[in-house]
Parts: structure tokens; C-alpha cells; sequence
């Protein structure tokens, strides 16, 4: 069975799927698991929260680069992006 298809079940049976703490490395060129697992959940109804919104020492998986909220590149650039692109109301983020 699919992950689709498992999610699909779990819905169907009254319950809500989602998908915590996941993320890509803060710095890179691009957020290659969150752009594909974003778009996945977004067509299958399936809630998302990122992992971490904070300045998380010891880690490379983190939002933010300071206290005013600028995303790391790559990671948290591409998770706000396709957050305020769901807040506008488009049902598809890429």
C-alpha cells in the first residue's frame, strides 16, 4: 500500500494525517524533500508543520536565521513561500 493510500485510509476513517517536524537543511540551494512532500500533502489534504521555527542550535533544520524571522536559505525560504502562497488561497503550491 502507498502512502497515499495509507493517508487516504486513515481519512476515511475519521482521522486527521499530519506530518510533523520534517525539513531539509538550512543553507542550501533548495529544500528538496519539502518540495516534494508539500505539494503530496496539499493535494491529499493532508497538514504539514515544519521543523523548527526558531534558531535551533545543533541543528541544520531550522526556519530562521535570526529574531526577526528571515528564512535560511533553501529550507526557509521555500516553506514561507509556499505557506504565503496557501494563505492567498491557491489550492496547488509547487
Amino acid at each position: 500500500m502507498q502512502l497515499r493510500d495509507q493517508a487516504q485510509a486513515i481519512q476515511g476513517a475519521g482521522y486527521p494525517v499530519v506530518i510533523t517536524e520534517f525539513g531539509d537543511p538550512a543553507g542550501g540551494a533548495g529544500a528538496p524533500l519539502s518540495s516534494m512532500l508539500l505539494p503530496f500533502a496539499d493535494t491529499n489534504g493532508i497538514s504539514y508543520m515544519a521543523w523548527a521555527w526558531d534558531i535551533w542550535p545543533g541543528t541544520q533544520f531550522y526556519l530562521i536565521s535570526d529574531a526577526a524571522g528571515t528564512p535560511t536559505g533553501g529550507f526557509g525560504t521555500y516553506v514561507k513561500a509556499h505557506y504565503l502562497c496557501r494563505a492567498a488561497g491557491t489550492a496547488r503550491c509547487t
